[in-house]
């Protein structure tokens, strides 16, 4: 993935996570201040970069 395409990707991340209300942020179990930070590491994911929290929710998930 390009830095371009990521940069994209996480723009669509944040503009997607930050429409949710409070309560489907907190059914996700993320806080509104975790937004970029998880923008970041999933787009470090997409490009083959796992970051904590992906790791985090794919432990949860196992």
């Amino acid at each position: 993935m390009n830095r371009v395409r990521a940069w994209l990707a996480y723009r669509e991340t944040v503009f997607q996570l930050e429409r949710l209300d409070e309560r489907d942020l907190s059914d996700l179990g993320i806080g509104r201040r975790d937004i970029r930070r998880l923008a970041r590491e999933a787009t470090k994911a997409a490009r083959g970069k796992p970051g904590k929290a992906v790791g985090k929710i794919a432990t949860q998930e196992s």
